[in-house]
């Protein structure tokens, strides 16, 4: 007997796709990680960051400035705010994934060897450094990392990793400063543009 998409249950709020998902995640750690990556926002509803890291987050995220679409990119930031903050990990999960106990993970994150930003006092580790399985790290992640301007926002990280850059080709085909690391392609060549983003080029 074959499911019509009617009979499966839907989630409508974050209340239900936590209770459906079996997530770990609570309403309040997802919050609280969207606060840190979101930061304060005006009274018109537009998200807020410092100068250079709006310069950051236009290079990279692929939103335009046209103002008829502000409201859509506001929207679409939100969306993909979210989707960090529950596409992210706690230490204990990484060091599951990793095979290597929480300890390790914390010097890990301390070496500057995995990334990780915080958000009500809980250390989060975004799933766009590891391999789809999440049984390992980018290679030549902690390369990559240590360019980077300390500094950065979490979103404009994550823009950074997973935006199309057209110095990143295989096959002929430009991609992502995550997927030329995953394809194997030389780590040099993604320090080189982290390089420009902590200078806020």
């Amino acid at each position: 007997m074959s499911t019509s998409l009617s009979d499966v249950e839907v989630p409508q709020t974050l209340h239900e796709f936590l209770a459906l998902s079996g997530a770990s995640w609570s309403e309040r750690d997802i919050v609280a990680s969207i606060t840190q990556l979101i930061g304060p926002q005006t009274l018109s509803g537009t998200v807020e960051l410092p100068a250079d890291e709006r310069q950051l987050w236009a290079q990279y995220s692929g939103i335009s400035e046209d103002e008829e679409l502000a409201k859509q990119a506001d929207r679409r930031a939100l969306s993909e705010t979210a989707a960090q903050s529950i596409m992210a990990l706690t230490g204990e999960q990484v060091g599951v994934g990793l095979g290597l106990k929480p300890s390790t993970i914390r010097h890990y994150r301390t070496e500057n060897r995995l990334y990780a930003y915080m958000a009500e006092g809980k250390a989060w580790f975004p799933i766009w450094q590891f391999s789809p399985d999440l049984s390992s790290a980018l290679p030549g992640l902690a390369e990559v990392l240590g360019s980077l301007d300390a500094r950065t926002h979490p979103r404009s990280v994550a823009g950074f990793f997973s935006t199309v850059q057209s110095e990143l080709v295989i096959a002929e085909v430009a991609v992502s400063p995550r997927d030329w690391l995953l394809g194997g392609g030389s780590p040099a060549e993604v320090v080189a543009l982290a390089s420009e983003v902590g200078l806020g080029l």
